[in-house]
């Protein structure tokens, strides 16, 4: 489970960012994407887990979802496909370029002063 690793360093990063400008941690949003490889609800959990101490104490998470896309080189079209099947969902073809959808990012910490 990988997702626990990628906590820690989630926490290593909110603790450095902490220290530069002192505050009461309240939630922690993150971008998630779809070909990520990371499931958002394991990566929840061992937030939850490694939240009980430390900088990230009695923070909230929310996860949102970047899903991929898919802009047809043949019809134009931009879908939004789902894996493992990265073809236009509306002529079908394979010629196309994939876009987001790979991404982890803190998008925003809120905080209490």
């Amino acid at each position: 489970m990988h997702e626990f690793s990628l906590a820690k360093e989630i926490e290593s990063i909110v603790a450095l960012t902490l220290a530069e400008k002192p505050a009461r941690l309240i939630q922690v949003n993150l971008v998630v994407g779809g070909l990520s490889g990371v499931l958002p609800e394991a990566l929840l959990s061992a937030l939850e887990l490694i939240s009980a101490e430390g900088p990230l104490k009695g923070a909230k998470f929310s996860i949102r979802e970047d899903k991929a896309t898919f802009k047809c080189k043949s019809c134009g079209v931009l879908t939004t496909p789902q894996p493992p099947f990265f073809c236009c969902e509306q002529c079908g073809s394979w010629d196309g370029e994939l876009g987001g959808g790979s991404e982890l990012n803190i998008e925003s910490l809120e905080v209490e002063q």
